[in-house]
């Protein structure tokens, strides 16, 4: 957001916000509200407060995919799961974005890069008073926005949690990868990205197997079959995506998050 100040632009730092917090409470508000008290200068964006209760994976995708469309510079906080007991609040830098969020996994499941630069706020500067740690990502941010001195407040950090994730392999002449999200279209989004599948592929005819169903080519468009019928597309992130036109692939057909989804020549 551009906002007028005398003769110069001024550009308002912008964050998004990633939680499972929802919004059926009060819980998103008063982080919101927490910010603005630290920051008023910003503009705040819901990338997705809909996350499922401490689905880090989700929240990784969501992120992962989104952030790109976003000006440099933004902040990306990620509210979920503190982890009480020992919470660190975590400020990642990469591709000149910030990730504001918590020692909790989720930096290892976001792109290869989130991970190089890793900051934690001070124990002294974490207020685990606030069950929300709202105060704390409120100064998180304030520090990655250059607010707030980052010696003062934050110490390196190279012991975050590793959570690992199988990604997809060739064994026995058969590419295997499996559905890593479901969006709201239910449609189902594989780990298997155009490159590696060209690269496996080859040009030779194949066949895409999922939950005992199989489709032997890839559509353009959803509306490249009739309406309700099966398809296997490439989407706007290079990924592989199981479909039915106009329909929900993964109520209709059972899909869910983890099945595999094999590719044989």
């Amino acid at each position: 957001m551009l906002v007028k100040t005398g003769l110069t632009l001024a550009i308002m730092q912008i964050i998004t916000l990633t939680s499972d917090l929802g919004s059926s409470d009060y819980y998103v508000a008063a982080l919101k509200g927490v910010l603005l008290n630290e920051l008023s200068d910003i503009t705040l964006i819901d990338l997705n407060i809909h996350i499922k209760p401490f689905d880090l994976r989700q929240a990784a995708y969501q992120l992962s995919q989104a952030y790109r469309f976003f000006p440099e510079k933004t902040i990306h906080v990620v509210h979920i799961n503190p982890g009480f007991e020992k919470a660190r609040v975590l400020i990642a830098q990469y591709a000149n974005h910030t990730v504001v969020t918590f020692d909790n996994g989720l930096l290892s499941l976001l792109q290869n890069g989130f991970s190089d630069k890793v900051f934690a706020l001070k124990p002294e500067w974490t207020d685990k008073s606030d069950l929300l740690l709202t105060k704390s990502v409120a100064l998180a941010c304030a520090v990655a926005s250059g607010k707030k001195s980052l010696d003062t407040f934050t110490e390196p950090f190279t012991e975050f949690r590793i959570k690992n994730l199988l990604k997809p392999t060739v064994r026995n002449n058969i590419l295997k990868g499996s559905v890593v999200a479901i969006d709201t279209f239910g449609n189902a989004i594989t780990d298997i990205h155009k490159d590696q599948f060209d690269a496996f592929v080859g040009g030779k005819p194949f066949k895409i197997s999922i939950n005992q169903l199989a489709i032997s080519e890839i559509s353009l468009h959803y509306k490249s079959v009739s309406e309700g019928d099966l398809l296997a597309l490439f989407n706007s992130n290079g990924f592989l995506e199981i479909a039915i036109n106009k329909g929900k692939a993964a109520t209709l057909l059972g899909i869910k998050v983890d099945n595999a989804v094999l590719i044989t020549i």
